[in-house]
């Protein structure tokens, strides 16, 4: 099944507009094409279609004698001396029944629609959701002879013309309405000038966002970006140290969720989960994140490199070679100092990149396929690269391209510690203990 979430519209004409181009596609458009056939179950399904030319009349009515006895019931109560007038149900034990189980459902619908927008838009618009019944009522009415006049006017409800109105889509890709651009961000908190902002437009670092190319240049540092990553998104951020994030709380989330969304779980507060990521989360991804970790989630910025190190010494598939643990035997045999292993594994981690990130910047697939590819890619042995080549997304040629500018961005531990004053032996010493432990 494919589904298209995208927002209402946020006028009443435009509403109405949009919701008698469904009705005429639908009810009228779908009659003429799909006719009543043998089967029940489809037939059912017709029907469901269908109903609504009937049904927005019906329920704009009601709801109109609703709010009569809802008036008269208020007179009766509070007015002195108030003329009380008979029951429209009294005798008919059968129709209360009936009423009585409606009403039931609609409470259970109120009260799933309010819990469902609360968990995406908070409490406020939970409870608003209650009102906006009434104003979608009168909607699907207006809409409902609007869409009935245009097929009368023609005759034919094929001959209706299409009712275009502007499309206002979400974004799956981390990209929201109100984000404001990082640059400007930038700028405004007297990180860099406007000439440097002009010339990392310019010279971007190829694989990389803006973000990601102004740190290899040397423009602004990794707490700077996050800082304005965080402002960016609403939310806080903070350094973390992966290494020293509880086994227990690594269990809370499965490899292929935190490989998917590209977070590491950090800590628990009040029976929330804080997750750490580099990037900002869109609502949509953080609700599916929220199932499927089985409870409520609240993300924090990281600096740069910190999640694709923590994920792969904690999930990856092939572990390899633990950069860490390098150091730490450097300084084991008195190579290094503390103090020098401790630059060098600063100078390791922003310098570190994801495939998928890579890829997806240079355009040869956009964030929300790779999300559902991703979806996919959990059911094979394969590496992503490989995965997507047989799936026949990339070529090999991009697959090459891609994995080439990955080893061209990312600093290797080897060529740090080479830097550093260690010697071939060593650093090949180091490497076969690594393989060891």
């Amino acid at each position: 099944m494919i589904c298209v979430r995208e927002y209402f519209p946020d006028t009443f004409s435009t509403a109405v507009r949009q919701k008698s181009r469904w009705i005429i596609g639908i009810v009228f458009q779908g009659f003429k094409t799909h006719k009543w056939t043998s089967s029940l179950t489809l037939n059912y399904f017709l029907w469901r279609d269908r109903k609504g030319a009937i049904s927005n009349f019906v329920s704009f009515l009601a709801m109109l004698v609703m709010l009569q006895l809802l008036l008269l019931l208020a007179y009766e109560s509070l007015w002195p001396n108030a003329w009380h007038f008979l029951s429209i149900f009294s005798g008919s034990a059968w129709l209360m029944t009936l009423l009585w189980l409606n009403f039931g459902l609609m409470v259970n619908r109120i009260v799933q629609r309010v819990i469902f927008v609360t968990g995406y838009y908070g409490l406020t618009q939970g409870l608003l959701s209650v009102l906006r019944l009434f104003w979608g009522n009168l909607i699907n009415f207006m809409a409902n002879w609007r869409a009935l006049k245009q097929v009368l006017q023609h005759g034919d409800p094929r001959r209706v013309a299409w009712d275009k109105t502007t499309h206002d889509f979400p974004s799956v890709t981390g990209d929201t309405r109100s984000l404001r651009p990082l640059g400007q961000i930038l700028l405004e908190n007297q990180v860099i000038t406007e000439e440097q902002l002009d010339t990392a437009l310019r010279n971007r670092v190829e694989g990389l966002r803006l973000g990601g190319s102004m740190l290899m240049q040397g423009l602004i540092s990794a707490e700077q970006l996050a800082q304005a990553l965080a402002e960016q998104n609403g939310v806080a951020w903070e350094s973390i140290d992966a290494w020293q994030i509880p086994s227990s709380l690594i269990a809370e989330m499965p490899a292929s969720v935190a490989l998917h969304y590209a977070v590491l779980p950090l800590r628990l507060e009040n029976d929330e989960l804080i997750v750490g990521s580099e990037d900002g989360i869109d609502p949509v991804s953080l609700a599916a994140l929220t199932r499927k970790v089985g409870r409520k989630v609240r993300y924090v910025i990281v600096l740069r490199g910190q999640i694709v190190t923590g994920l792969r010494h904690w999930y990856a598939r092939r572990r390899g070679h633990d950069p860490r643990a390098m150091l730490y035997n450097a300084v084991q045999h008195q190579w290094l100092t503390e103090q020098q292993a401790g630059e060098i594994w600063r100078q390791y981690v922003p310098h570190q990149f994801l495939f998928a990130e890579i890829l997806t910047t240079l355009g040869h697939i956009n964030r929300s396929a790779i999300n559902v590819l991703l979806l996919r890619h959990e059911r094979s042995s394969l590496p992503l690269g490989k995965f997507l080549v047989t799936e026949g997304v990339i070529s090999q040629e991009t697959l090459d391209r891609v994995l080439t500018i990955q080893r061209e961005l990312q600093v290797s531990m080897q060529s740090l510690l080479l830097k550093a004053g260690l010697n071939t032996e060593q650093v090949a010493q180091l490497e076969s203990e690594n393989e060891g432990e």
